[in-house]
């Protein structure tokens, strides 16, 4: 059995202190600036900070400790909650340049990225489609399905049959959605039918409708009041069906591309480990980087601040690949970023 090293002392040191792992904790604003301040020290410089952190343990503890540490002074002031944030913010960063691995246990690694690569291609066109799905109508889940089968090379005249065939239909019913507006009493049946409205704007719809019903029905009513009535309730009413409704002609934000680069790089790390090539480990963090820079901008608006500022952390430990201590730390790394990409794409709510 190996010898301890002096990072593993280091590490110990800082997890006995605050009893946990860095799967435990749980992100703030404070820590994720923190930690961001901390990934940018040079790899030496971070490495004194640690013994430093360790030492001020140890004399927090009531062990022996190194006396003439420079930075001995300025730790002694903290406030114990100010310490332990310094200790867990420092653990984090910890584990992104010195993530624990073991040389035998290779051959599980490579299986555990076949299974990340197998997992990837699930989540990606087929899975990203049907997401497109949920929210769509009917003519409009026909019309992406036929956009999909003429992407995949199915016959382009039996599509653009169909597809013309659809939009045919749509132009119908529009018409005839204009025309049932002229039978107010039909088109509100028909509306309460479809169950568009959820309880809390239904009894809003109720409202409207039982004015336009009692308006129709109200003999002492002038027709031009009539008239003025039921398009001022029909319009209240359709701006309820417009809140309720997608527009799904919009172009959906998709990680197909993304996803797919993300399997090549991964790809080609398992052919290089298995064939013990050559790889610029900094150039595939710079491209593993400008990938989660695209994904951050098209999620934007679909995920938690909280969550975008967790994944722009482990960007910043790709940029610097390879200046880990092996290939091993800089593979095994890729893989934790990517598992936290994966459940980023977990959290997104497709619009």
């Amino acid at each position: 059995m190996s010898q301890p090293t002096n990072k593993d002392v280091v590490r110990y040191t800082l997890q006995s202190f605050i009893g946990k792992t860095r799967r435990d904790f749980e992100m703030d604003d404070r820590q994720r600036e923190a930690i961001q301040r901390l990934c940018q020290l040079k790899d030496e410089k971070f490495e004194e900070l640690c013994e430093d952190i360790a030492n001020e343990i140890h004399r927090r503890s009531g062990m022996k400790y190194n006396k003439n540490s420079k930075i001995q002074d300025k730790f002694m002031k903290l406030s114990d909650h100010k310490f332990k944030n310094l200790v867990i913010d420092t653990l984090t960063v910890f584990y992104l340049k010195n993530p624990e691995y073991k040389m035998e246990e290779m051959p599980e690694f490579l299986e555990n990225m076949k299974i990340l690569i197998d997992q990837l291609k699930v989540d990606s066109e087929k899975a990203m489609f049907l997401a497109k799905l949920e929210k769509l109508n009917f003519y409009n889940k026909l019309k992406e399905f036929l956009e999909y089968t003429r992407k995949q090379g199915t016959d382009e005249k039996i599509v653009s049959h169909v597809m013309n065939a659809v939009d045919g239909k749509i132009s119908n019913d529009a018409s005839n959605f204009c025309e049932i507006l002229s039978f107010p009493n039909i088109f509100l049946e028909k509306l309460n039918e479809t169950k568009i409205f959820k309880e809390s704007d239904f009894q809003k719809f109720e409202d409207h409708r039982n004015k336009i019903l009692s308006t129709l029905s109200n003999d002492s009513i002038s027709f031009r009041e009539k008239s003025k009535t039921i398009k001022q309730e029909l319009r209240e009413i359709m701006s309820l069906v417009i809140e309720k409704s997608t527009i799904p002609a919009l172009k959906i934000e998709c990680f197909d591309d993304e996803i797919m680069e993300i399997i090549g790089l991964l790809d080609l790390l398992r052919t290089n480990i298995e064939s013990s090539g050559r790889l610029d480990l900094n150039q595939i963090g710079a491209t593993f980087s400008d990938i989660i820079d695209r994904i951050i901008e098209k999620a934007r608006f679909k995920v938690d601040k909280e969550f975008i500022s967790e994944i722009k952390i482990q960007k910043i430990s790709l940029e610097s690949l390879g200046d880990l201590p092996s290939k091993i730390e800089s593979f095994q790394l890729i893989i934790d970023v990517v598992c936290d990409v994966r459940k980023f794409f977990q959290k997104i709510e497709m619009k």
